[in-house]
């Protein structure tokens, strides 16, 4: 069953991405939000290749494909995001978020927490916590959307790539990378600009100190050659009642991607522990 585009318009700007609804749906529904720079798309060799056919509702967050908000603050994605699934998804999901996705998931689930079966979440963190550093994230990012308002799309994707926290992610198999990097390259400036501005992990609130309130199975992956995000992890899944820590090995930041099949076991297993 392949991935269906959406549209939803609203006064003040419009929601965009993919669902999937096969005739025989799976185990479960699973709502995926993607990371910064990324697509609804990006999830797509995931549900290929499961086993289960999950129904999936993928939106773009806003500044990302064809979705824009005259305002994007966590709180107004969160509620969209909700009203969305609402919409669109006639169960009670399994809701999945890679970095950036990754802790808007973690606000969505603290809202609307009896909505969920269980959470996934890649190369997430609960937040920034120091005013200090929470501050230089706000200048960096404020600068990195100055440059890419100066330099173009083109030049920021050669950027972003050759990140260190990003760049094991050219060894992706090129019938993965390819699509990704054109999905990329046809996001606009303004978009991601406002995406550092309103959602960056210097303005979104840290929610470390509200782990406690989450009484749902919670699965925490990061990939093991990503120390960061593995040593972040550990402290999620440690401070989540019911959390559960796997590392992805030969993989980086985007381990969903990076080792698809050793992912997809993990996400399998753990959805068939929520039946």
């Amino acid at each position: 069953m392949e991935m269906t585009s959406f549209r939803t318009g609203l006064p003040d700007g419009q929601w965009t991405g993919h669902q999937r609804t096969p005739a025989e749906p799976g185990p479960a529904s699973v709502l995926a939000l993607h990371g910064f720079t990324g697509s609804a798309q990006d999830f797509e060799p995931i549900w290929e290749a499961c086993a289960s056919p999950y129904r999936v509702l993928a939106p773009d967050l806003p500044g990302h494909g064809g979705t824009w908000l005259a305002s994007a603050s966590v709180e107004r994605v969160v509620a969209g995001i909700g009203a969305l699934a609402n919409d669109r998804l006639e169960d009670r999901h399994v809701l999945l978020g890679y970095s950036l996705g990754g802790r808007t998931a973690l606000h969505y689930a603290l809202r609307c927490p009896k909505r969920l079966r269980g959470l996934v979440l890649v190369g997430t963190t609960a937040g920034l916590v120091e005013p200090e550093e929470r501050a230089a994230r706000v200048e960096s990012d404020r600068a990195l959307g100055e440059w890419m308002e100066e330099e173009g799309v083109e030049a920021f994707c050669e950027r972003w790539m050759a990140t260190p926290l990003i760049a094991s992610q050219q060894r992706l198999p090129a019938a993965i990378l390819e699509p990704m990097q054109e999905r990329r390259r046809h996001n606009r400036v303004e978009g991601l600009a406002q995406s550092l501005t309103d959602m960056g992990a210097g303005v979104m609130p840290a929610v470390w100190d509200r782990l406690g309130e989450l009484k749902l199975p919670v699965l925490v992956v990061s990939g093991e050659e990503d120390a960061k995000y593995s040593e972040i992890g550990e402290r999620l899944a440690q401070q989540l009642p019911k959390g559960r820590m796997v590392v992805i090995p030969g993989a980086g930041h985007a381990a969903h991607l990076e080792n698809l099949p050793a992912f997809i076991d993990v996400l399998e297993d753990f959805v068939d522990s929520l039946s």
